[in-house]
């Protein structure tokens, strides 16, 4: 699968091009199909003639067929195929991110719980505390993204993002305070702090995903 996981862009551009260079080109000639404007009119007399003009309406619909029926429906299948693999894709990475959230979810409150157990002191428990208390949300607002995605509810999509970027500005204040209160204890809790941040802003991969999809549904 992950060796052949469709290339959006070879299908928007396929789908475009089925349009402007078949159907567009084929139904300009739908003006040309009329009797009196051809070559045929000048050159061609007799019974085979008359009977050629007589099929001029029928050759005149089915040009007008061509972009109506064939190629805009070949167009439209296309940007179909195009939007739902991007709706896997992007649900599949909404899922790998709440899955994500919800382990960082769990080594915040197996942290928090070490503290009160007297394995860790307050400044190494205190960044993971954060990112657990984060990690729940983030996997709340994923959900929410994901959900907006699905249905092309733009307005829950737009709601997800705002909520994403408080998120992100509520860990940004809380890490802040945490080190300014309690300092760095080491390594571990540097590492504690840079989760919290990836995380935080990780969470704007699967919310603006939803929201620009959704932009003009």
């Amino acid at each position: 699968m992950l060796d052949d996981m469709g290339s959006l862009s070879a299908l928007s551009a396929t789908a475009t091009a089925w349009t402007e260079r078949v159907g567009v080109p084929v139904s300009g000639q739908v003006q040309a199909a009329e009797a009196g404007l051809l070559t045929v009119d000048d050159n061609w007399d007799g019974d085979a003639a008359n009977a050629y003009r007589q099929m001029l309406p029928l050759q005149k619909a089915a040009l007008e067929k061509v972009k109506t029926t064939i190629t805009d429906g070949l167009s439209t299948a296309l940007d179909q195929l195009h939007g739902g693999i991007f709706l896997f894709w992007t649900g599949l990475a909404g899922a790998l991110v709440a899955l994500a959230d919800a382990l960082l979810a769990w080594l915040g409150a197996t942290a928090w719980l070490s503290y009160h157990d007297g394995g860790f002191t307050a400044a190494q428990a205190a960044p993971f505390a954060v990112m657990g208390a984060s990690a729940v949300a983030g996997v709340m607002l994923t959900l929410l993204a994901v959900v907006a995605l699905l249905r092309g509810h733009h307005g829950l999509a737009r709601a997800t993002g705002t909520l994403t970027c408080l998120r992100l500005g509520a860990v940004t204040v809380a890490l802040a305070v945490v080190t300014l209160l309690l300092g760095v204890a080491g390594m571990f809790s540097l590492l504690g702090i840079v989760l919290d941040a990836g995380d935080a802003i990780g969470g704007f991969v699967v919310t603006g995903a939803a929201t620009r999809r959704t932009r003009d549904g």
